[in-house]
């Protein structure tokens, strides 16, 4: 009885943590698109990246527990690159858009699958190119070792 009560709330706060998470990139990818196709856009405050705050320290403090938090801030810094190139209206160019939009989709169907990315090394030295896309392969890199440890 009492090892389940320890057991419960880590999955109760490892599932809000990754349905908020996964509406992060959900939020990000459309609004990214939208910015990319030169329609103005101004970012709202989104709830789930409250959420992935709070519980994001209530999650298993056992192995992963740093690479969540290190997700969490990865998160947090991709909304800052979409909040910034909405407010200065910077635009990547068209290649990495296309990556940075096709690799994101990605991440988040293989989040809601909780599965590896599958990241090209053809693609990897092209992840240094800007700001965006280096958060965008730390948060990758994080999840493919969260996903190993399980």
């Amino acid at each position: 009885m009492f090892s389940g009560l320890i057991l419960f709330p880590h999955r109760y706060y490892w599932k809000i943590w990754h349905r908020a998470l996964s509406k992060v990139l959900e939020n990000v990818e459309h609004s990214m698109t939208r910015l990319f196709q030169g329609e103005p856009l101004t970012v709202p405050v989104m709830s789930s990246t409250i959420i992935l705050e709070r519980y994001s320290r209530m999650v298993f403090r056992h192995k992963n527990y740093f690479s969540i938090l290190k997700i969490t801030l990865y998160a947090f810094q991709l909304v800052m690159a979409l909040s910034y190139s909405a407010t200065f209206q910077q635009r990547l160019n068209q290649d990495l858009q296309a990556l940075f939009l096709k690799y994101l989709g990605e991440l988040r169907q293989s989040f809601q699958d909780q599965q590896r990315v599958l990241i090209n090394t053809v693609d990897v030295p092209t992840f240094l190119a800007t700001q965006e896309l280096k958060t965008l392969y730390g948060l990758m890199r994080s999840w493919n070792y969260v996903c190993s440890v399980k």
